[in-house]
């Protein structure tokens, strides 16, 4: 992954994100939680088979949930990719909180890593299980046990309730295949 700023994954993380991407051989890819588009960049430079990737993300000065994330508001979402014709930016005030299924497309696969409160991780799943194929899979990100943002233990309630997510070992990485 040269040439890509680091931030936000742990070492190793962004090739096993592109490895279960990979799996799927996904047409058409959507990440809630975009940022400056680290993840399109490295999605759309490794994966030949994805001719369309939706970013989702929230207008700068969003005020997040999760005091933490505060600072990870994107003042520019998508610059990494902004040039790349496969490449569509979705932006609203309050990022997927302001969608319905109807606005975005049906997607191979989809990457949740966007707002880490309990409603956000919520949110974006429902989503994500309307719009994710048959045969396709919905990562999430930030699955690390810690008291400051709400992703596990989120996780760990959908699965109690019958969802079949799999955590991968020594990461903030988990998924489910639909």
């Amino acid at each position: 992954m040269a040439g890509l700023p680091p931030e936000y994954f742990n070492p190793g993380e962004l090739a096993v994100l592109l490895h279960l991407f990979e799996s799927v051989s996904p047409r058409v890819v959507i990440e809630f939680g975009v940022n400056a588009g680290r993840t399109p960049a490295a999605v759309l430079r490794n994966l030949p088979t994805v001719s369309r990737y939706v970013g989702v993300d929230v207008l700068p000065g969003y005020r997040t949930l999760m005091p933490v994330q505060r600072n990870e508001v994107p003042k520019q979402p998508g610059t990494l990719v902004k040039d790349d014709p496969r490449f569509e930016l979705v932006l609203r005030e309050r990022g997927s909180f302001d969608l319905a299924a109807a606005d975005l497309p049906s997607a191979d696969a989809i990457f949740i890593d966007a707002d880490h409160s309990r409603e956000g991780v919520m949110n974006d799943y429902r989503l994500a299980r309307t719009l994710v194929r048959p045969g396709g899979i919905i990562v999430f990100h930030d699955d690390n046990c810690r008291r400051e943002v709400q992703v596990t233990e989120t996780l760990n309630e959908l699965c109690a309730a019958g969802a079949q997510i799999i955590h991968v070992h020594d990461t903030w990485i988990s998924y489910e295949r639909h």
